[in-house]
């Protein structure tokens, strides 16, 4: 067999060096990256959590929803008004059932030659996605699904096809983002002025999206110089958000608060009763 020439072997180990150089100065970046917004939540006094305890990656978003699970780490939570709001990093899990080809050739094989049972099947491989950065609010209505997706050539195109989009108040709103929302209602006044505004300034790129008592804003991996501007801007979103959506989309605790109080008003020997 004709062995490799040197500078074959000087190339593999410079690459496979190149290659051990990165990581490294990933890993150490990364743990930098994990102090710092440590350290920024220490300076604002919001808590700050290395893994989940809240249960983010559990929550159904349709960003989550084909993923099998939703990895949280850097987990920094401030209050806002009524509300609470959580911002962190996330990677998503996903799991591919399949078979192994290569071993399913080795156990035929063994199975011709030697009368060997066969003892292949499936397995599962695991891949993660690039981590992102997000930020949970909780606020004090129940929210249909709506999705607020940065606009790509794609999405224009399925416009122009004839998919439904929505046209709000703002056009530099309507050219960078595409809204969907079964609920035509809901969508006028959750995008209405004061909610586009603190949008656009979060800056291009981020995704928005509602899901019971909780809103989604994702985007790409935060800097650690910019998560106290992220919590700062998601912290007003409750006081944006219109006032009319607690009344029209009311949480559970709030119509068992409604009718509380309407029988206490209807009661026998109150106002509205009969004695």
């Amino acid at each position: 067999m004709q062995e490799l020439p040197a500078s074959t072997y000087l190339v593999v180990a410079l690459v496979a060096a190149v290659f051990a150089a990165s990581v490294l100065h990933a890993r150490r970046r990364g743990g930098a990256r994990d102090r710092a917004i440590r350290g920024v939540a220490v300076r604002r006094g919001w808590r700050y959590h290395a893994t989940d305890p809240a249960g983010l990656g559990d929550l159904r978003f349709r960003s989550f929803a084909d993923a099998r699970h939703a990895v949280v780490t850097n987990v920094v939570s401030a209050s806002a008004g009524a509300g609470d709001v959580r911002v962190f990093d996330y990677s998503l899990l996903f799991e591919r059932e399949g078979y192994d080809r290569r071993g399913d050739l080795m156990v035929g094989l063994a199975d011709d030659l030697f009368g060997a049972e066969s003892s292949s099947g499936p397995h599962t491989t695991r891949s993660y996605t690039r981590r992102r950065s997000a930020g949970v609010v909780r606020v004090d209505a129940f929210l249909p699904p709506l999705t607020a997706t940065p606009a790509t050539l794609w999405s224009r195109a399925a416009e122009q096809a004839g998919a439904a989009d929505r046209d709000f108040e703002s056009l530099e709103f309507n050219r960078h983002w595409d809204v969907r929302c079964g609920d035509e209602r809901f969508a006028w006044l959750f995008c209405d002025a004061s909610m586009i505004d603190l949008v656009l300034e979060l800056g291009r790129g981020v995704t928005v999206e509602t899901f019971g008592n909780y809103v989604l804003v994702a985007r790409e991996l935060l800097d650690e110089t910019e998560v106290e501007h992220f919590v700062d801007v998601l912290t007003r979103m409750p006081g944006a958000m219109n006032p009319l959506l607690p009344a029209e989309y009311p949480t559970v605790a709030a119509m068992e608060e409604q009718r509380m109080a309407e029988a206490w008003r209807d009661r026998p020997d109150g106002r509205g009763g009969v004695f």
